[in-house]
């Protein structure tokens, strides 16, 4: 379903799923249950979507305008300007009440809070897609995804032979190679749901589980770094997308798709405020709550209300005052 605007909202619904999963990855227990089956495809399903949406619009525009001034500015306006807004004020607060700024743990991790590595992650992958995008036009399905398949290969087997360090690792793109591939793929062929999709996707989460809970050792062929994030894993997140993707044209007229279309439309705001969020706010805070469970309870509501509800507001605030610049 479109917008007068063609704008897809079942791409929106998406997104609002994904920025959920974003939030309850990072306020739910570490120990939470097959967690890569449902939260765990978060950060994937952002990135699979952003290749997918990057694939048509550079059909329609082409490499000229991918690569344009007008619109480079439009990307950093959107994503690095908020995001450093962001830094700027988690420092500020950090200095007034710690009295100090941990510039070793901004420049190790790129920022502040959960999730700080996927600026960089995202701009690596706004600049590579033209190339995977290249590749996909230009060769048939076959060679293509065989292509992949082999890079992604001696990728993982780069990453096991070469020392890389965990911090270095969290905020290289390469890991996520695949994932775009795929995104192109879907786009290009207008993958659906089919026996082939559902065979992968259960190899793909069957490796996955493996890898998470139990002692096999899968290098050099998959690196044990960000375990369940591989090139092989990713035909997971690509049934999932399709699934959401069905599930929005099942409920598309029920106000709960309103809600997460709302939400996936300022996906990205909701991100940069749970960082906000989490960087202050910490299961600790609650102790005073004695029941455990209950504990749990109120500290995951709070960070998802504070998360959301502020950009909600903002957003509404924008609206009615752009509505009044326009009317004088």
């Amino acid at each position: 379903m479109k917008t007068e605007e063609g704008r897809d909202l079942s791409i929106d619904f998406v997104k609002g799923i994904a920025i959920l999963c974003v939030i309850f990855l990072h306020n739910m227990p570490g120990e939470s249950i097959c967690s890569i089956a449902y939260i765990g495809q978060a950060v994937p399903l952002f990135l699979l979507v952003s290749s997918y949406l990057a694939y048509g619009g550079y059909q329609r525009k082409g490499l000229r305008n991918y690569y344009s001034t007008q619109n480079m500015k439009k990307m950093l306006n959107r994503i690095f300007i908020p995001f450093f807004i962001l830094i700027v004020c988690q420092c500020l607060l950090f200095y007034f009440l710690k009295g100090e700024i941990d510039w070793y743990r901004l420049y190790k991790q790129g920022g502040f809070g959960p999730g700080s590595y996927y600026p960089w992650i995202y701009l690596q992958c706004w600049l590579i897609l033209p190339f995977i995008i290249f590749i996909v036009n230009n060769q048939s399905l076959k060679k293509s995804f065989v292509l992949f398949v082999v890079i992604s290969i001696l990728v993982e087997w780069g990453t096991c032979v070469f020392t890389i360090s965990d911090d270095v690792y969290r905020l290289l793109f390469y890991r996520y190679l695949f994932l775009l591939y795929l995104g192109c793929i879907i786009m290009k062929y207008g993958v659906k749901l089919n026996v082939w999709v559902y065979g992968l996707a259960f190899v793909s989460l069957l490796v996955a589980l493996i890898e998470i809970y139990t002692p096999v050792d899968l290098t050099p062929f998959l690196t044990n770094k960000w375990k369940e994030y591989h090139w092989v894993t990713y035909f997971y997140t690509m049934l999932f997308f399709l699934l959401l993707v069905k599930l929005y044209s099942y409920i598309k007229h029920m106000q709960i798709s309103a809600f997460f279309v709302k939400l996936g439309n300022c996906s990205y705001e909701v991100f940069l405020f749970q960082m906000f969020v989490f960087c202050l706010i910490s299961m600790k805070r609650f102790l005073f709550i004695e029941n455990e469970v209950l504990r749990c309870v109120v500290y995951v509501l709070t960070t998802i209300i504070l998360s959301i509800v502020p950009v909600f507001v903002y957003k509404e605030y924008i609206k009615k005052l752009y509505v009044r610049v326009i009317k004088r």
